[in-house]
Formats: structure tokens, sequence, C-alpha cells
């Protein structure tokens, strides 16, 4: 009886009915919508807020914070390296 390959695995991630062009294309379509959707979220949050508060100090200050968080964040991702 053979055992199932481990989850974690990479070949158990690449998929072997499709080209690997377009296995690259589908990751890199998947990461765009994934930003897409949380800056969206981040954009109408931050709208709400602002509204609801008007313009105070502490929005600004929110706002400022979340912004060097994002920033923070893709400039870590840029200088990873791939494990």
């Amino acid at each position: 009886m053979t055992r199932p390959a481990a989850v974690d695995s990479p070949s158990s991630f690449i998929a072997h009915d499709r080209p690997l062009a377009m296995q690259f294309v589908a990751m890199y379509a998947t990461i765009a919508c994934t930003v897409v959707v949380v800056h969206s979220v981040y954009s109408f949050g931050m709208r709400r807020l602002h509204r609801g508060f008007g313009v105070s100090p502490l929005v600004r200050v929110a706002k400022r914070a979340s912004g060097l968080l994002f920033v923070g964040l893709g400039i870590k991702l840029l200088t990873a390296r791939q494990a």
C-alpha cells in the first residue's frame, strides 16, 4: 500500500495538466487579484472611517500608519529571497 504524497511537498502543488507558462500566468493573476481585493477593502475602510470621524488627527495617523504598513510589507516581499 502506498502512502499519499505529503501536502507540503513541492510536487503536490504543480499541476501537470497544463504548461508551465500557464501555471505562472495563473499564479500571477491570483496574486494580482488578491492585491486588488486587499487594496479595495483598505480603501473602502479608510473612506468610511474618514466619513465617520471627519478630518481628525486620529484619522490622519491611522491612514499614515496603515499606508506605511503596506509599503513595509511590499518592500519585505520584494527583498525576500526564494526559499
